[in-house]
């Protein structure tokens, strides 16, 4: 965990690459199709998540409010070719599930980076924001776009 003035908590990861959700249904052969089944792996990485964050006080009870989250996932030269970051952002997002916030419906705001990194490494920032924030973003994603004209 890291001090920063702007998020209420920061936690930093360096190890293993986040393993990726694939939910969804694969076409078989003959026209059937079957839900992917998620890997031993996804469960183990979202109870460790889970757990660590139930140590940190501010988690000993899942937040009402909607939330920010800023994630950014370093990956070797490898790694970074071949791994969507979708996939990945999902097994974060549901391992807060039920420590962090209580529904995902609460993330009102999601940054995420992906980028080369000599070993796989993700950062996360938690941010509770209040009832009144309507929109936390960079003014000039809007200014760059039609929405800001």
């Amino acid at each position: 965990m890291r001090d920063n003035s702007f998020y209420d908590f920061v936690y930093m990861y360096c190890g293993d690459p986040i393993p990726s959700t694939r939910s969804g249904f694969k076409k078989l052969w003959g026209g059937f199709a079957i839900l992917n089944r998620e890997s031993k792996r996804i469960h183990q990485f979202r109870q460790e998540v889970r757990d660590y964050l139930r140590e940190v006080p501010q988690f000993q009870v899942p937040s009402k409010r909607p939330i920010l989250i800023s994630l950014a996932i370093g990956l070797t030269p490898k790694q970074y070719k071949k791994i969507d970051i979708d996939n990945m952002v999902k097994s974060v997002l549901d391992a807060l599930k039920g420590v962090v916030y209580d529904n995902d419906i609460q993330v009102n705001v999601l940054h995420v980076v992906k980028y080369q990194a000599d070993d796989d490494r993700w950062n996360i920032g938690i941010k509770q924001l209040s009832d009144d924030d309507q929109l936390w973003h960079s003014p000039w994603l809007y200014d760059e776009s039609p929405m800001g004209q």
